[in-house]
């Protein structure tokens, strides 16, 4: 097994058939793991209360970004027994993030966790892109609440139905409540829309450290270390949006793991945070973790009231 590390130093209503543009770059997680799971435990346990962001004021998300598209570029212009050796961990990592644009269709199946104040949440989701539409749902469960969320989007907006919790795999949207936004609204009140690569912000000034593992088989495990306040500074807008935080959380450490191929196609991301959460006590050192797999495949987007399909 080869290893080399690198030290960054600077520190939707039913389904629709429109389309979205093909330059556009789709991601695999519209939602945080955490912010579900401590939005909703947080409101259970003190209401709505106004979010804080003064623990982010004056930082502005365009310093911690860094625009890989030229990298993307030379990418596609490389050797392909050159690419772990003409690019660094995270210009790969981005480049995996990049690629999925490319594709017409694959999904996710997503699971993760979070303990918050001693109470444990679940998460189940999915993603998926069709052709130029795209769909995400994301299902929660503790001792206390249960949630289940779907998102649709196209070129002319988003639409959030918030369902309620059937069991791990399923929510009833029968009656949901029905929000609607524009592309801009929806990335300045979630952080991100769902034809954007990542929630967090992973650069070269948000990067501390970075190794990569050659795993022998074929495949790469890229694994990074985050700033733990630049990289969430589209992360914090979804967790304002949740509600139910009395002030900004602090985040102590956020760690993402990329699983790719010899292409450097995604096939497994991986995410480890750890941060305190004010409620009406401190829920410090809350943790949350999320894996999610990559299939390369053709999956059709559930209408509202369709089930979806969570079999791998």
């Amino acid at each position: 097994m080869k290893k080399q590390e690198t030290t960054q130093t600077e520190t939707m209503v039913n389904k629709t058939k429109k389309k979205v543009s093909k330059k556009a770059i789709i991601g695999y997680s519209s939602l945080g793991v955490s912010v579900i799971a401590v939005g909703i435990i947080a409101g259970v346990l003190v209401g709505r209360n106004v979010f804080k962001y003064d623990a982010y004021a004056g930082m502005d998300i365009t310093d911690a970004e860094t625009d890989y598209n030229e990298v993307y570029e030379k990418y596609k212009k490389t050797d392909s027994n050159k690419y772990f050796s003409e690019f660094n961990n995270v210009e790969l990592a981005n480049i995996s993030l990049l690629k999925l644009g490319d594709y017409e269709n694959f999904y996710t199946i997503t699971e993760g966790n979070v303990e918050a104040a001693g109470v444990k949440q679940t998460i189940h989701g999915t993603t998926i892109k069709d052709g130029n539409e795209y769909f995400e749902e994301a299902i929660s469960a503790s001792s206390f609440v249960k949630s289940a969320n779907r998102f649709y989007q196209d070129d002319d907006g988003a639409v959030w139905h918030k369902g309620k919790y059937v069991d791990n795999n399923t929510g009833d949207y029968s009656s949901a409540k029905e929000t609607k936004y524009t592309i801009d609204e929806f990335n300045e009140t979630w952080g991100k829309s769902l034809t954007r690569a990542c929630i967090y912000i992973v650069s070269d000034k948000s990067c501390l450290s970075s190794t990569i593992n050659d795993n022998d088989d074929g495949t790469y495990t890229i694994d990074v270390d985050l700033d733990p306040t630049l990289s969430v500074l589209r992360y914090v807008k979804q967790m304002v949006m949740t509600g139910g935080l009395s002030e900004s959380p602090v985040f102590h450490s956020v760690k993402l793991t990329f699983i790719v191929d010899k292409d450097v196609n995604l096939l497994t991301f991986k995410t480890n945070e750890v941060y305190d959460v004010h409620m009406v006590i401190d829920a410090k050192n809350s943790k949350g973790s999320l894996t999610q797999q990559f299939k390369y495949e053709e999956r059709n987007i559930p209408q509202l009231e369709e089930e979806t399909n969570y079999n791998y």
